[in-house]
């Protein structure tokens, strides 16, 4: 993606107001904008439908990408949602390739949105990438996104504790993004068959259920080689080589929670030397209320691979002999302490 958006800016193309850092920003000139429009409006690449304006869709355009800007009515409207009722005819549902829904309004975050059981989605058969940020989804939608197979890139909001399984039928899924605060998700059983997984971040997730005495098992050969990005996982003792089957991880947000007996003054830190690709690490301690020992007094061995460039470790007891191990990384660019 950064070798096409350099050609880009080399080109005259996209515009860089700021130099890029931690959060770049780019833009395109008017003109481009207007030529880009008039072209994807030409190549039937989008459709824009908007509650103010739900004339703009048009079922001829027979587009192969569609944005929906929605308000609490338009989102319960079937006139305006025919999009989604699998009951009706829709021309051009066949032909959508991309699928984004999101809110018309700046509405807080407390704000519950539902589609209405006449929504459906399990006819968008040929989507690759679908958006619904903001609508919190139903088990039976949840399973109708499952039979979505030619998906790369699911966007979504849930309240889910647990990956459903259906999802295990998404096997061209590439980038899952869930925002499910307020709960814990765990990701087993099903995200281990989906093998092209590139980028996973969940606002809180395990691989299994950190509240069960139950020993995890898992297959040998059960890994994500593709795997690129994982954020945020809550890592547990019980699940200390997890990360081992993630050869190819190159940035890792975690959670580390101590158990509710913990008396050790040793704190358990996973080895990430041996992820020769790691590059960014972003870990942070829960320690428990009952715990025999206070923060302060509790140490952990790290183990960081030479690759590593960005390190951030948030209430962690940090020694002289830690930092020296820190102090070694020869690539380590940002340090957060």
């Amino acid at each position: 993606m950064e070798v096409y958006v350099d050609e880009l800016i080399s080109s005259s193309l996209v515009i860089v107001p700021n130099e890029r850092g931690a959060y770049p920003s780019s833009q395109i000139h008017d003109l481009v904008h207007d030529f880009c429009f008039r072209k994807a409006r030409k190549e039937k690449l989008f459709d824009f439908i908007s509650s103010s304006a739900p004339s703009s869709s048009s079922s001829d355009l027979m587009p192969r990408a569609m944005t929906i800007h929605y308000d609490q009515h338009f989102l319960h409207s079937d006139e305006n949602f025919v999009l989604f009722n699998a009951e009706k005819e829709n021309p051009y549902v066949k032909h959508i390739l991309s699928l984004k829904v999101y809110m018309n309004d700046d509405g807080e975050y407390g704000k519950r949105y539902y589609l209405s059981s006449n929504c459906h989605l399990r006819h968008l058969r040929l989507l690759k990438r679908l958006e619904l940020r903001q609508i919190i989804l139903t088990d039976s939608l949840l399973n109708e996104i499952g039979m979505l197979v030619y998906l790369r890139y699911l966007n979504i909001r849930m309240e889910a504790q647990a990956l459903p399984p259906s999802f295990s039928n998404l096997l061209n899924l590439e980038t899952l993004l869930v925002d499910n605060r307020g709960s814990n998700m765990v990701l087993s059983p099903s995200i281990w068959s989906l093998a092209k997984l590139q980028h996973v971040d969940i606002y809180t997730c395990s691989f299994f259920d950190l509240y069960t005495d139950e020993p995890t098992v898992l297959e040998e050969d059960s890994k994500l080689e593709n795997l690129r990005i994982l954020h945020s996982l809550n890592h547990s003792y019980s699940n200390e080589d997890i990360f081992k089957r993630f050869p190819n991880i190159r940035s890792l947000k975690f959670n580390i929670r101590e158990p509710w007996d913990c008396s050790s003054e040793r704190m358990s830190f996973p080895r990430l030397d041996l992820l020769n690709e790691l590059e960014e690490v972003y870990a942070q301690l829960h320690c428990s209320p009952f715990s025999k020992h206070a923060p302060e007094d509790q140490y952990c061995d790290f183990h960081f691979p030479l690759s590593l460039k960005e390190l951030e470790l948030t209430n962690f007891n940090l020694t002289s002999d830690s930092l020296l191990k820190i102090a070694r990384l020869p690539n380590l660019q940002d340090l957060c302490l």
